[in-house]
């Protein structure tokens, strides 16, 4: 038998080949993502916040009517997460769990991208 017929070759999880590739993928991709995220939310506040001195204007003026009780109710059944009628931490807590999930479905570096995120969420 020579040699190369009793050569195994080990799968890349035991040899570790690739695997600093897939971590720096992972951070750079973990932190991008979480400084995008973090721009994107300031400017998602910046819009909603503008909206709502907006109409809040025009109610002031009376050129509209805003029935804030019906508006509140219909955000809180679109963003109550564990359907207990309020909007609490832990409906946050979940939100967050299914974005990152979402952002990490598929990925074999996942762990240096939820780590890496939170970097960039920071930063950003």
């Amino acid at each position: 038998m020579s040699k190369k017929d009793s050569e195994v070759e080990l799968p890349n999880e035991i040899t570790g080949k690739g695997t600093a590739k897939e971590i720096s993928i992972g951070c750079i991709a973990g932190f991008c993502s979480g400084y995008a995220t973090k721009k994107l939310s300031k400017g998602a506040g910046v819009a909603i916040g503008a909206g709502f001195l907006g109409i809040q204007a025009l109610n002031y003026l009376g050129l509209v009517t805003v029935h804030w009780d019906v508006l509140e109710k219909k955000l809180v059944s679109s963003l109550d997460q564990d359907e207990d009628g309020k909007l609490t931490q832990k409906d946050v807590n979940i939100a967050t769990a299914r974005y990152i999930h979402l952002l990490t479905q598929d990925l074999p570096f996942a762990g240096g991208f939820v780590a890496s995120f939170a970097l960039g969420m920071k930063c950003g």
